[in-house]
């Protein structure tokens, strides 16, 4: 099978040795030429979609991919050939594979395409990514399911994932805040040192709350603005580094507080009227004799 790999396998050995790696390798691996009839797969592929080897081998490869994309992927596919180049194929896209039993997964593929004597033959790496979806999904339900005001942000300070709370305390829509700089909910007279802050962050993460020692406020829909405190968190994931916050709407905490400041002040007032009372008697009395 020279004739399928690398132009610089040339020997039945090396050939033997590229087809064993495919064959150990922990993920579904097939090959495909450009007529999109695949040519070679290996054990986990059989695993993965169900199908035994004879039933893959000299098959398009179409018969892997869901029938709602099955017209439209013969163009991607065409696409890839006349700019190989060694890839994820669908990127920012969620990606299927069709099981033999008409089942759909969730996957992932990494495209590497491969110079032969016979021309050019694509080389795609398939994963699984089941339990990786059931994982983020129950991620995403338990921010949704937070009292708190819940926001994701990338390294580059975009929003990436809000919860309900979100939308009612600072009163935009998930549209209006979804890939929007974090900025839009920082009052104007804090945005421009944000950033540094935001940077800060990342280049040294760790779980704590923000602004420690300082007065937070948020900048609502309308423009007006409101107290708040929040914890940070990074989260690491395959895609890179994120923090994760949780805000807290502390208003009300901060109108106790004022009213617990305000009567420690009356009471402060009253004793220093009486004490000025008690003063001038004494003064008084000390006087009279006198």
């Amino acid at each position: 099978m020279s004739s399928l790999v690398s132009s610089s396998v040339d020997s039945p050995r090396e050939d033997m040795r590229f087809r064993l790696v495919v064959e150990a390798a922990p993920n579904a691996m097939l090959m495909v030429n450009k007529l999109g009839i695949i040519v070679l797969v290996n054990r986990q592929t059989e695993v993965l979609f169900g199908y035994p080897r004879d039933e893959l081998l000299n098959q398009s490869i179409e018969i892997l991919v869901p029938d709602r994309y099955r017209r439209e992927h013969p163009g991607h596919r065409n696409n890839f050939f006349s700019k190989p180049s060694t890839r994820s194929m669908g990127a920012g896209r969620e990606l299927f594979g069709q099981k033999k039993d008409g089942s759909e997964i969730p996957i992932e593929i990494g495209l590497n395409p491969i110079e032969s004597q016979e021309g050019l033959f694509t080389l795609a790496s398939i994963i699984d990514i089941t339990e990786r979806k059931r994982a983020d999904e129950r991620f995403r339900s338990v921010v949704e399911a937070s009292p708190s005001a819940m926001i994701m942000v990338d390294k580059n300070g975009h929003i990436v994932l809000i919860n309900r709370q979100t939308e009612v305390l600072f009163g935009y829509s998930r549209e209006e805040l979804m890939g929007r700089p974090i900025e839009i909910l920082v009052p104007e007279r804090y945005r421009k040192e944000h950033p540094g802050h935001r940077n800060s962050f990342f280049s040294k993460p760790s779980t704590r709350s923000m602004g420690a020692g300082r007065e937070l406020f948020g900048q609502r829909r309308d423009g007006s603005e409101v107290p708040i405190e929040i914890g940070l968190n990074p989260i690491e994931t395959q895609e890179g580094l994120f923090t994760l916050a949780s805000i807290i709407d502390i208003t009300e905490r901060k109108s106790e507080t004022q009213k617990v400041i305000e009567k420690k002040n009356v009471q402060l007032q009253k004793a220093n009227e009486e004490l000025s009372q008690f003063a001038y008697r004494t003064s008084h009395d000390l006087r009279a004799p006198l």
